[in-house]
């Protein structure tokens, strides 16, 4: 992949995260995790986890951890294209 397809990645994993809490994308960044945004809660990750299959992509029971961050998401994403 790369570099504009993953400013692209990040830039729509970022947007489809902020759609999920009702937050503006510009508070999240690809370091952003729920500690840092307080509408990441746990309503905010099944948000999230649903997002993720609306998206085509079944996160695995040893992934969910990464639900709690936009790099982990992305991990994700990427590693389903």
């Amino acid at each position: 992949m790369n570099s504009q397809n993953d400013q692209n990645l990040i830039d729509k994993v970022i947007r489809l995260i902020a759609n999920e809490l009702d937050i503006p994308p510009d508070r999240l960044s690809e370091s952003s995790s729920a500690k840092d945004i307080t509408e990441w809660d746990s309503m905010g990750v099944l948000g999230i986890l649903a997002m993720c299959d609306r998206n085509g992509l079944e996160v695995r029971n040893q992934e969910m951890p990464k639900l709690q961050s936009v790099s982990g998401i992305i991990e994700i994403f990427k590693t389903r294209e």
